[in-house]
């Protein structure tokens, strides 16, 4: 093997690593995939480990977007913040997933939609998904919502409300259909 096709191998294998043209705060090697927007790349802090898949858009406001360690986003998903948003370690999240943390106005009819202000609470707005958790493909994540640690959000459901800890959701709004039970350690319905 001679040195120039040595330099290309390394490159194949490197180069998805190094993305310097992003330029996000990082604690280490990442993967951004190609055709991934990223608006606002001082407000975008990705951890260790992160995959974000092709075509992805990121468009962090307000304190932005954050990636925990070891975090994947699937492939064609969204993710805007108009406040904040955090993805906690070791959350995998499938295909076009979308996360927004604010909703539109539209309270006043004499202003059309498109020119009234998002929500009065979208300062204090954010979107947390807890660590461990399995986001499914299509899945709408929208307002102030907590999603907390190690939770399953079934594919093509709609979150806008707080899940706790160590759930399964689903449906359009999700709902609660299994939770944990650490005394019969096994996953029991609701």
């Amino acid at each position: 093997m001679n040195a120039i096709n040595l330099k290309n191998k390394i490159k194949k294998l490197i180069y998805p690593y190094l993305k310097l043209k992003y330029r996000v705060k990082s604690s280490g090697w990442y993967y951004i995939g190609k055709r991934t927007t990223i608006k606002n790349k001082k407000k975008v802090f990705i951890g260790k480990g992160t995959n974000i898949s092709p075509n992805c858009m990121l468009v962090p406001n307000g304190k932005g977007i954050k990636f925990g360690e070891n975090v994947i986003i699937g492939y064609c998903s969204a993710i805007f913040s108009s406040y904040y948003v955090e993805i906690e370690e070791n959350v995998i999240c499938a295909a076009f997933m979308f996360i927004i943390d604010s909703n539109h106005g539209y309270e006043n009819v004499e202003i059309p939609i498109r020119k009234q202000h998002y929500e009065k609470d979208t300062k204090d707005n954010k979107v947390i998904i807890g660590a461990d958790s399995w986001i499914g493909a299509h899945v709408t994540i929208i307002g102030n919502v907590r999603i907390g640690k190690h939770c399953v959000i079934a594919a093509g459901a709609v979150v806008n409300r707080d899940i706790p800890d160590y759930c399964v959701a689903a449906g359009v709004p999700a709902k609660v259909i299994k939770k944990y039970d650490f005394e019969q350690k096994k996953w029991v319905r609701v």
